[in-house]
Formats: structure tokens, C-alpha cells, sequence
């Protein structure tokens, strides 16, 4: 489960002595590993007096070395950029920072010298230039934070923000060294930062944001936290199942005070096969008001590390065909505007190891049952050996063997269920083992 305490401008949970006993208690109330996105960790504000990152607040080395002694599934990842640096801090001509920025040309007079302009952003009223990721000053920069806080304040790895978030920038100062305007330079630097980031030591976990493909074999997970709601699909999943890791969503105070529109988002994340969380509202778990969010949120957290196999190793799979059943039910939920997904949630995974499939079935409702009524044609989902051998259909409930296992004759199978009011149901198809 993610939490991201400290995100934008809310520092009070940032703070180390405020934190570290609410992780606690979250980890004592759930006892699931949890992965600490730190923001705020150092004396700056969030979106301000990049790249600077220390010192950081007192309290935050000693919070470390604690949560490591005593509870080792508690994972710290504080937050750095890796794309932009402040133009209001005094480093900025100390390093020559702005020579090392990407830039655009404009046109000046045939008599004069090429005019170039760098790329500038505005964030939390402050202005950014965006950096060049080709230089090698930037490079050896970032990745001397990461030492630092993986090295030294034994961290147990960093997210680098907006390096797979952001599309390149046409980048066209020659002393850079690379291609003018364009070509592979903007990709091939942002992989070297993160390879300099990590062969800093021992070994990290690095993260970034948004499902971005040209890193999926350098990060250890991809912040999902801006999908919509509508429309979404597993195709990103379906060709890097089993490569790449996606984590979050965004979730608000909104989210917090409709307990539908949360539940619905922890649903759809499930599903599609993303880590859980990204909470910086963590402390309303603790709540005892919010005890329904906080026992599904357990629920789907154990169904999650039963499906492993399929969630995070396997490949997402076309939908089941005929799913009318599904799309009557619909809430709204917060993400900047109010959208509409459906209240059932559902996802059909493979696993090419042992050639099963796992059928996954949420119902994110805190007040209706929904039926779950479907015909599935296994001819449909690349199952090898059906003219040979039989096929059997489990329920795994988490903790338990199985709930059921029945034989599939033929290439098809049918299944019905009512699903109560925030509850899971896991299916499992695979070929029956036979004795030597």
C-alpha cells in the first residue's frame, strides 16, 4: 500500500515526528507491507528550490533508522525532480545551471547569432527551467542526491518526479552534444540518469511517474495517479504485464467523504493490476467512522497478494464478452471533475507460467449487492490444451485453499454470483494436475 504524506502543500503529515506514529499504527491495524512516498522531507516547500533537497527536517535520519530496526516492510522513498531547477535560488549561477537547460530557437537578423530561449514552467507561482537530461552535469547531479539519501540516510529508494511524465523537449543548443531539435537524445538521457541513479551503491528502488515505456526496465514502479475514469482500458497492462509495475491513483478529501467514490477507485486500480494506495490522507484509515473503507481496503489488499501470479506477473486479457450484466451501475467519483465508472469492477489476467487464467470480480458498492452472471469462451484467451486435458474452475479466497473447484467440460463455462456490497471474488481456471 502507497502513502504519500507531504504531497503538494500539505507539510503537516511531512513532518517525521508526526509521521512515523501513524505509519506505525497503520502497520499494526493492517499488517501489509506499506511504501512511504515522502514529500516536504527537507526544509523546502513541495515545488519550490529544486534541486535542492537538503538539509532535511530534523527527525527525518533518526525516523528512518527507526522504522528500519522495527519494522522492515515499512519502505521510505522520498520525492526528488528530475526534470527542472528553481530560477529564484542563488545556486543558479554558481553552477551555471541555465547552460546545461534545454532550449528553442528563435529567429533573429541574418547579421546576429541564432537566439536561443530556454524552456521555462510555472509551478506553485514559481518559475522552472527544464533541464537538458543529456547533460552530463545533470546526470551526475541527480544521482548524487540518490547517493546521498539511499547511502547515507538509508533510504530504501527515491522517486525521480517527471522523468516519464513529460514528453521531450525540442532541444536545440549545440553545446549539449547531441542531435539539434530532435532524435533519440532527450530518451537516451533520461536513461542514463536513472542508470547513474542506480549504480550509486547498494541496490534501491528507483520510481517515477505514469506509465512510461522508455524506462519500464530502469524503475521499480510507474505512479499512475491521473488516469480518468472513463473509457479506461488494460492495454497497457496487456503488453507489460509482467514488466512493469504501475502503482496509485490520485485520491482526495472528496474521495474521503463519499465512501463510493473511494471505493471505486481502490477497485479499478485492483483490476487493472496496480499497487494499492498513494494516500496522504492516511490517518482517516484509522479512523473507526471509516471502517468500511478501511476493511476493504484490507480486503483488497490480501486478494491482491493472493493473485500475485496474475496481477503482477501475469498479462491482462480481453474483456469477457456480453458484459451488458455490468453496466447499469455507476457512481460518480473526484478527480478535478466528477466522472462515472462502472460500480463493478472486473479483469480477466493469464498467467503463461502454468497457462491459467485468473478472473478477478469487485463490487464497489458500499450499499447495492450486483449479480455477476457470464458465459466465457476459453478459445478466447490463448488457453493451450483444451482438446487434451481437463480444465478446472477454483474460487481462491485469500488465506483458504479454495472454496470451490469444479471441472470445465468443453471450451466453455458459465458462472453466477451475487457479489455483496464491497466484496471480491477471485476465479481461477487451470489445467487439472494429474498424478505421475
Amino acid at each position: 500500500l502507497y502513502v504519500n504524506p507531504g504531497y503538494q502543500q500539505d507539510t503537516r503529515l511531512a513532518d517525521p515526528s508526526h509521521l512515523v506514529p501513524i505509519l506505525i499504527s497503520l502497520y499494526e491495524r493492517f499488517k501489509f507491507p506499506i511504501a512511504v512516498h515522502w514529500y516536504n522531507y527537507n526544509i523546502y516547500r513541495f515545488d519550490s528550490n529544486y534541486p535542492l533537497y537538503f538539509p532535511v527536517k530534523e527527525g527525518f535520519r533518526e525516523a528512518i533508522e527507526t522504522i528500519k530496526q522495527n519494522y522492515s516492510d515499512i519502505k521510505i522513498i522520498p520525492y526528488i525532480n528530475g526534470r527542472l531547477f528553481d530560477l529564484s535560488i542563488r545556486e543558479l549561477q554558481q553552477w551555471n545551471a541555465t547552460s546545461y537547460a534545454a532550449k528553442y530557437r528563435i529567429p533573429v537578423a541574418e547579421e546576429l547569432q541564432t537566439g536561443y530561449i530556454m524552456y521555462i514552467e510555472t509551478y506553485a507561482k514559481r518559475w522552472f527551467g527544464v533541464i537538458c537530461p543529456y547533460t552530463s552535469w545533470w546526470q551526475d547531479y541527480i544521482s548524487s542526491i540518490v547517493d546521498t539519501l539511499v547511502n547515507d540516510y538509508k533510504v530504501d529508494g527515491v522517486y525521480i518526479d517527471q522523468v516519464g511524465a513529460k514528453a521531450p523537449a525540442r532541444c536545440f543548443d549545440e553545446s549539449h552534444h547531441h542531435t539539434i531539435g530532435g532524435g533519440y537524445h532527450w530518451i537516451e538521457g533520461s536513461r542514463k540518469l536513472l542508470e547513474k541513479s542506480l549504480s550509486t551503491g547498494r541496490d534501491r528502488l528507483i520510481i517515477t511517474e505514469n506509465a512510461a515505456e522508455h524506462v519500464i526496465d530502469l524503475v521499480g514502479g510507474l505512479l499512475t495517479y491521473n488516469v480518468p475514469a472513463i473509457g479506461l482500458s488494460g492495454v497497457f497492462p496487456s503488453i507489460y504485464g509482467g514488466w512493469a509495475i504501475l502503482f496509485g491513483r490520485s485520491f482526495t478529501h472528496e474521495d474521503f467523504s463519499h465512501t463510493g467514490s473511494y471505493t471505486l477507485k481502490l477497485a479499478q486500480t485492483f483490476v487493472l493490476g496496480g499497487q494499492l494506495g498513494w494516500f496522504h490522507q492516511m490517518e482517516i484509515l484509522l479512523d473507526p467512522r471509516k471502517y468500511l473503507e478501511a476493511n476493504f481496503t484490507l480486503l483488497l489488499v490480501n486478494y491482491r497478494l493472493a493473485g500475485l501470479k496474475y496481477l503482477l506477473h501475469g498479462r491482462y486479457m480481453r474483456p469477457i464478452t456480453g458484459d451488458d450484466w455490468r453496466s447499469s451501475n455507476k457512481t460518480q467519483w473526484f478527480m478535478w471533475a466528477k466522472h462515472e465508472a462502472p460500480l463493478l469492477q472486473y479483469s480477466v489476467w493469464r498467467s503463461d507460467e502454468d497457462n491459467s487464467l485468473g478472473l478477478f470480480f469487485v463490487n464497489s458498492s458500499p450499499e447495492e449487492s450486483l449479480a455477476v452472471d457470464f458465459r466465457m469462451n476459453l478459445l478466447r484467451y490463448e488457453m493451450a490444451g483444451l482438446d487434451k486435458h481437463t480444465f478446472l474452475l477454483e474460487e481462491i479466497v485469500p488465506s483458504k485453499k479454495s472454496s470451490f473447484s469444479q471441472p470445465i467440460h468443453g471450451h466453455e463455462f458459465e458462472f453466477a454470483r451475487t457479489l455483496e456490497p464491497l466484496s471480491c471474488v477471485f476465479l481461477e481456471v487451470r489445467p487439472k494436475k494429474t498424478p505421475n
